[in-house]
C-alpha cells in the first residue's frame, strides 16, 4: 500500500492497573507474572523492531516506548499536573486501600 513512516507503541505497565492492584481483586495474584510478561513482550518487540529499521531502508520505522513514559508518570505525577488524587479514593471493605504515592497504586 506504500506506506512509508511506521510508529509501533509497545505495552504500558499492566500491572499496575486496578484489576493487578488492588486487595481482593481476582489479578493481583498475577501481578509479578503480568509484569514480567509485559517486560519480555517489550523486549522482544524492541528487537524486531530494530530488526526492521535494519532493513527499511528509507522507510521510517520508530518505536514509542510508551513503558517508560508511563512509568515517568506515575512515578513523578506532579511533573504533569496529577496533584488531586485525593477524590478518587475509594473504599474496600470499610477500609481505605493503600494506593501509594499519589494515590496512583
Amino acid at each position: 500500500m506504500g506506506g512509508q513512516h511506521f510508529l509501533i507503541i509497545n505495552i504500558p505497565p499492566l500491572e499496575h492497573s486496578p484489576k493487578y492492584s488492588l486487595p481482593g481483586e481476582v489479578g493481583i495474584a498475577s501481578r509479578e507474572l503480568i509484569g514480567e510478561s509485559v517486560r519480555v513482550y517489550n523486549r522482544y518487540l524492541q528487537e524486531e523492531v530494530d530488526a526492521w529499521k535494519a532493513e527499511a531502508g528509507d522507510k521510517t520505522v520508530m518505536l514509542f516506548d510508551l513503558e517508560k513514559y508511563w512509568r515517568l508518570i506515575v512515578d513523578y505525577p506532579e511533573v504533569f499536573g496529577l496533584t488531586e488524587c485525593a477524590r478518587y479514593q475509594m473504599w474496600i471493605d470499610g477500609k481505605r486501600p493503600n494506593l501509594g504515592r499519589m494515590g496512583f497504586w
